[in-house]
């Protein structure tokens, strides 16, 4: 009987030794190159008949520091987001998790990094803009569903083009 008390001890005080206490950091949010746009920016796009929209960020949130128990291969959920406002029937809200969610207008959202939807597609490459590396992403809609059926998004630097089905129109954003 000691022996079955005292295996159970030594079980009991390894799962309590095996938690740790996560620390998650959060972005820096000083540090432009992670999160690109915060409350109050503008992100402008033109279109392909030199048309322009302005959109500007009127909802940001970024989870920043916590601390939780864990076991040692926690993850750190680093939820941050923006959301603009409405031109032209056109707004954008993305998340800035890995390789990130968005939203177009009314439209559901596409992929989160750890969802795989069979309503949509994604290619990754690597590309270098203006001499520095990104990793790009290109999203097609194949449901037929989103009226914003293509996007291009480039880690760190937000969706830079979309293709609106509903005008034919290509937006890409100037930096």
């Amino acid at each position: 009987m000691r022996n079955y008390i005292f295996i159970g001890l030594l079980l009991v005080m390894c799962i309590v030794n095996s938690c740790i206490t996560a620390r998650c950091h959060g972005y820096d949010l000083n540090d432009y190159r992670y999160i690109s746009f915060r409350l109050g920016d503008t992100l402008t796009y033109v279109s392909n008949k030199s048309d322009t929209i302005h959109l500007v960020v009127i909802d940001f949130f970024s989870k920043g520091y916590y601390e939780f128990k864990a076991v040692p291969d926690y993850k750190c959920n680093l939820d941050t987001y923006y959301q603009t406002d409405t031109k032209q029937g056109i707004s954008i809200k993305e998340h800035i998790m890995y390789i990130t969610g968005a939203q177009f207008c009314n439209d559901k959202a596409y992929l989160k990094y750890y969802e795989s939807k069979d309503d949509c597609e994604k290619e990754e490459s690597d590309t270098v803009v203006n001499g520095l590396s990104y990793r790009k992403y290109v999203v097609r809609d194949i449901s037929g569903e989103r009226r914003i059926d293509r996007y291009i998004k480039l880690d760190y630097r937000g969706i830079i083009e979309f293709h609106d089905k509903s005008t034919g129109l290509t937006w890409k954003q100037i930096w």
